[in-house]
């Protein structure tokens, strides 16, 4: 994944971008989704959590889930 390219491509993106953000991530750095964010315009939602806090079942997920609705 290190070589994904996720700020060239989203810089490309034409389409409504949503990225939503744990900010204590330890699986996935926080300071890339934001980058790739702001490269492809997006809207950025931010949740006080790690990377799988916002599963099924978890504290986040409703919070997840509705901004993903409503996006």
């Amino acid at each position: 994944l290190g070589g994904h390219g996720r700020v060239k491509h989203a810089a490309d993106l034409r389409c409504p971008l949503l990225v939503q953000i744990a900010d204590h991530d330890r699986s996935a750095p926080p300071h890339a989704a934001l980058t790739a964010a702001g490269a492809g315009r997006g809207e950025v939602r931010h949740y006080p959590c790690d990377h799988f806090d916002v599963y099924a079942g978890k504290d986040w997920f409703d919070a997840v889930l509705a901004h993903q609705v409503h996006f």
